[in-house]
């Protein structure tokens, strides 16, 4: 047989022009046909899964559900999204409970306007999850192009390898007819492609290769489709529609006559704390403040005596304490001797006794007189500056319960059992007390 005559018996049997595959080859090429067959069934399953779910959901969810819990990623989108779901609450009470106080118009306009809002509500809460997934079903696409690639360039990798086996298999097989020398020179020549050859093998491996790639799919085919017009789920409802929604709705439902009161939740324990806190914080500023205005006002009152010597400030000037009447003192001491007198009643039930109060220089030369020794010179005495009291009751004996309340409490309010008058002084005088002396 001539080398026209064997050329053209090849031609005429198809595929015996292409290289033989090794069974290596032929395994890779099928796991590459089962992968991406494989990835696109279950890219469509996941897809239309997906899409039926949304749906059955999406017409199965409560009237209120879609924004219940509903978070945005600005305060503005979150604002619009409370105010949405304040005046929803409100549309379905109306078209529930309130339909029978409406007029068919009415009620059909809340509830076509209701179910606007509903809808722009729901998608701009699930624009996100349907971003994430799209972001999903891109990568998995291009994870399986990668994969098709690399097994098809395996399997020529291995094309290549059983054409060798093969011509190795031809010269060593055992039990084979010996090759005459015509054959040999044929087959020599056939082992050197013409050009004639090599165009049947380039016209076969191009009309094969689009057949492998309609079986198999093209992993490019997957970005095109992902990359096609936007979906109604893609597109997110802007701040400015929903508020324009929510103001419709708003707006039909205050024209109703059935008010309704949306309650707010209860506050949770650490809005109680914090409540808490903010109201200690205020009440211990108020407190601060009014410590300061009546620092500021014992001051003033101390001062407003300064002028006038001992036994000569005006009675007008002087204040007289609520429980005992007509016994005058510098206005500072008569205020802290009524909140000394307050503890005092909590403490033993009565109110202090007071004897002696103010005064002035006249008043001083008559006790002089009367009591000698125990009397301060006049002019000198701290009565005459009214700054001291004389107190009777059980304060004005030494060792009494009475006594020791005093001398344990009444310092914090500014009066004091001067160290000459106590037990053991130059002049015990258990009775005397003055207030706000350095001594």
């Amino acid at each position: 047989m001539g080398k026209h005559s064997q050329r053209h018996f090849a031609a005429s049997l198809p595929g015996r022009s292409f290289k033989r595959r090794s069974p290596f080859a032929v395994a890779a090429a099928l796991a590459a046909v089962a992968i991406s067959t494989t990835a696109g069934a279950a890219s469509l399953v996941t897809s239309s899964g997906t899409s039926e779910a949304a749906s059955t959901a999406s017409a199965s969810a409560p009237a209120v559900a879609s924004v219940a819990g509903a978070t945005a990623s600005t305060p503005e989108e979150q604002a619009a999204l409370d105010a949405a779901s304040t005046e929803l609450v409100r549309a379905e009470f109306l078209a529930g409970e309130g339909a029978s106080t409406l007029t068919p118009d009415h009620l059909a306009q809340i509830t076509t306007t209701r179910d606007q809002l509903r809808q722009l509500v729901s998608a701009a809460t699930t624009a996100d999850a349907d971003q994430a997934s799209t972001t999903e079903a891109e990568q998995a696409s291009s994870v399986d192009a990668a994969t098709s690639t690399t097994l098809d360039a395996a399997g020529a990798d291995d094309t290549l390898d059983g054409r060798d086996t093969f011509r190795a298999s031809r010269a060593g097989a055992e039990g084979r007819e010996a090759l005459t020398t015509a054959d040999t020179t044929a087959a020599a020549t056939d082992e050197t492609p013409s050009e004639a050859a090599l165009a049947d093998a380039a016209a076969g491996e191009t009309a094969a290769t689009p057949a492998a790639e309609e079986s198999t799919g093209t992993p490019a085919e997957a970005p095109a489709a992902a990359a096609g017009t936007p979906t109604t789920a893609q597109v997110v409802p802007s701040v400015a529609e929903i508020d324009a929604a929510t103001t419709a709705l708003r707006g039909l439902l205050d024209a109703t006559a059935v008010a309704v009161a949306v309650e707010p939740a209860p506050p949770t324990a650490e809005e109680i704390a914090a409540q808490q806190a903010a109201e200690r914080a205020a009440l211990e500023q108020q407190q601060a403040a009014e410590r300061a205005a009546m620092a500021q006002q014992l001051a003033a009152w101390a001062a407003s005596t300064a002028g006038y010597a001992n036994g000569t400030i005006p009675a007008n000037l002087l204040c007289a304490p609520s429980f005992a009447p007509g016994e005058l003192v510098r206005c500072d001491a008569a205020y802290q001797l009524e909140q000394l007198n307050k503890a005092y009643v909590a403490a033993f039930g009565t109110n202090i006794t007071v004897t002696s109060s103010y005064r002035s220089y006249a008043s001083q030369v008559a006790v002089k007189a009367q009591k000698g020794f125990l009397a301060a010179a006049p002019g000198t005495s701290n009565h005459g500056m009214a700054q001291a009291l004389d107190l009777g009751g059980g304060i004005s004996s030494f060792g009494s319960a009475q006594y020791s309340w005093m001398r344990a409490n009444a310092p914090a309010y500014g009066w004091e059992n001067p160290e000459w008058a106590r037990q053991g002084g130059s002049k015990p005088e258990a009775w005397h007390w003055e207030y706000g002396v350095t001594y």
